[in-house]
């Protein structure tokens, strides 16, 4: 199940998480008439792609969403603990999906799916985060995976309401986001309900309203007014090295691939040449930070790409945490499974300056590390990698001191390592 059923749970998670809840409703901007998308790399600022489009291109271009006739609904809180959701399903009571319906009327509205504006910029892909942001700056988040799954209900973006004057600018909460469920309730009104949200959208990402003393579910809050972003946050690595990476004092790269099934990767960063903060490493225990680890050539093209998207999960055999804090100091990752692109561990820990290290270790014993990236590196003179948080900082260094490349391994290192520090890394050659 998506969401988390008694508000104890709740109340607990989101002081866990550090999420603050507003209060309802949300203030009102200045209408917008047009949605700028954009889709950035996994450094959340690198863009991939960006477009903007205005109503009249969407309602000509896209595929429409209402008929400005049928009103649409969200739901309030219920404010009722036996009732927390109002889903209609013992013990809760029937019929489900009325109270504190009616001040939530969104009207008429008529607009364009989220879905269909993100594929303007190739899509929000599985893992990524799609931001809604309104011309204030106030905006909420939704897991990819949860908005492209959708069914019977579609996020949409009015830009039109028959009920609350018409078209953008007149309509003036629009663009505003409204989720538009096909079904009806009892008496018959379109209402996505607080229990749609607890179906449809991971519990991180639900909306609340705080009396003072109670955190109650309302998918009322998740209605952004006067949208004109939508931002895509993906775990892609850009296609050349990103700026503003930490670097170390000793850095090296290696890529054996001459054993087809048994190729390997080892990327060392040590004694970073900043002080680096737990905080810098982002959350990947309590959070959901993803690391992503890129690899370019000698002409800063994209060769190699893995991810680790295993925050608050388990890994192995044994179903053990995959990722362990370091005292206060950083975060371990381990997966015997190497389910993740191939990635065995990273050892991500921090300290005063050069003191701190990121160590990432991928094996392709479950056929999962990417391959072909030695042969990408092929004579070349120098290779960057760098280790790159969603939410944090990143980590990287370019090798110039290239010592093989002969298409099946490569060997390169940068900064000014010691030949100490090149023995203890020389056993992923064997």
């Amino acid at each position: 199940m998506k969401g988390r059923f008694f508000i104890g749970i709740i109340m607990s998670l989101m002081l866990l998480t550090g999420m603050i809840p507003s209060t309802l409703p949300v203030a009102v901007a200045a209408p917008s008439t047009a949605i700028t998308i954009t889709k950035y790399t996994c450094d959340g600022t690198t863009v991939l792609d960006q477009t903007t489009v205005d109503y009249v291109w969407m309602e000509a271009n896209l595929a429409v969403w209402g008929d400005g006739v049928s009103h649409y609904y969200h739901q309030g809180p219920t404010l009722d603990p036996a009732n927390l959701l109002d889903s209609g399903i013992a013990p809760e009571p029937a019929p489900g999906e009325t109270v504190n319906v009616d001040s939530s009327d969104l009207g008429a509205a008529v607009g364009t799916d989220v879905r269909d504006l993100c594929a303007q910029v190739g899509g929000a892909p599985a893992g990524s985060r799609i931001e809604i942001k309104a011309v204030d700056n106030f905006s909420k988040s939704f897991a990819a995976d949860d908005i492209n799954s959708m069914v019977g209900i579609r996020p949409v973006i009015a830009w039109y309401n028959g009920t609350y004057g018409g078209y953008v600018p007149d309509y003036s909460a629009g663009m505003r986001l409204i989720f538009v469920d096909e079904t009806t309730n009892v008496d018959g009104k379109h209402v996505f309900g607080n229990w749609d949200m607890h179906e449809t959208i991971s519990d991180t990402y639900w909306a609340y309203y705080n009396d003072g003393s109670t955190l109650w579910p309302s998918s009322k809050g998740l209605s952004v007014k006067n949208v004109d972003r939508i931002d895509i946050f993906t775990d892609e690595c850009a296609a050349a090295p990103v700026d503003g990476c930490v670097s170390p004092q000793k850095g090296i790269l290696l890529v054996n691939e001459k054993v087809p099934g048994k190729e390997k990767l080892k990327v060392g960063l040590k004694k970073l040449r900043e002080a680096v903060s737990q905080s810098d490493f982002g959350d990947p225990v309590g959070g959901e930070t993803v690391y992503t680890v890129c690899v370019y050539d000698d002409a800063d093209s994209l060769v190699g790409e893995m991810l680790v998207v295993q925050a608050q999960e388990n890994c192995g055999p044994k179903s053990k945490p995959c990722w362990k804090a370091i005292s206060d100091q950083g975060y371990k990752y381990k997966d015997p499974d190497t389910t993740a692109d191939g990635i065995l561990s990273i050892v991500a820990k921090g300290g005063d300056a050069g003191k701190g290290k990121v160590i990432a270790v991928g094996k392709n014993g479950a056929g999962k590390l990417p391959t072909g990236i030695a042969a990408a590196l092929l004579n070349n003179t120098k290779a960057t990698v760098q280790v790159v948080t969603s939410d944090a900082a990143c980590f990287g260094v370019t090798a110039t001191e290239v010592k093989k490349a002969d298409g099946l391994l490569f060997k390169a290192v940068g900064g000014s390592p010691s030949r100490a520090f090149l023995d203890v890394s020389s056993g992923l050659l064997d």
